[in-house]
Parts: C-alpha cells; sequence; structure tokens
C-alpha cells in the first residue's frame, strides 16, 4: 500500500458525532468503572468535563463541597458541570 500510496489515514481529518436511530444501540448498559455497579433510573450515569462516565452515586461519593476530581485524569470541575447521560 506504501508503494502505491494508498495508505489510509486520519491524520487530516475531524471526528464527528453521528445520532444513530434506537433500532442501532446495541449497549444500553452502562456499568460504573468506579462503584463496579449498573447504573439505573435512580442512580443514572454522568459524563463529567473531562469526557470520562461514572454513575451519580460515586460522583457525589468523590465531590469535596461542589467541586469533584475525575478519578481517572487530573481534571477537577463542578458538580454542576457534570451532565445526565441517557441510554
Amino acid at each position: 500500500m506504501k508503494e502505491k500510496k494508498t495508505e489510509w489515514t486520519t491524520e487530516n481529518e475531524l471526528a464527528f458525532e453521528t445520532p444513530l436511530p434506537a433500532s442501532m444501540i446495541y449497549h444500553p448498559i452502562f456499568v460504573c468503572p468506579v462503584s463496579k455497579e449498573q447504573t439505573t433510573e435512580t442512580n443514572p450515569p454522568m459524563l463529567l468535563p473531562c469526557g470520562h462516565v461514572i454513575c451519580n452515586d460515586s460522583l457525589k461519593n468523590i465531590a469535596k463541597g461542589s467541586r469533584c476530581k475525575c478519578p481517572y485524569c487530573p481534571t477537577e470541575g463542578h458538580i454542576k458541570d457534570a451532565i445526565r447521560i441517557t441510554l
């Protein structure tokens, strides 16, 4: 492929989100990597400002006042900036 100069690369491409119809969503279950529990309506998955996802109960447990630190990266943020994810 290198000789023919037909290599495929994403070097100059931007990623974009593509909405999928409900029939193509295969994994509506999320297990929190912190608590190891499956999320529920009362304990939904929460998207942190850094992009990591944990359940709401874990978010409340790691919070110090209105701030929290992501358990997976050094990013800190406010709890109010976390977004509930609907699966």
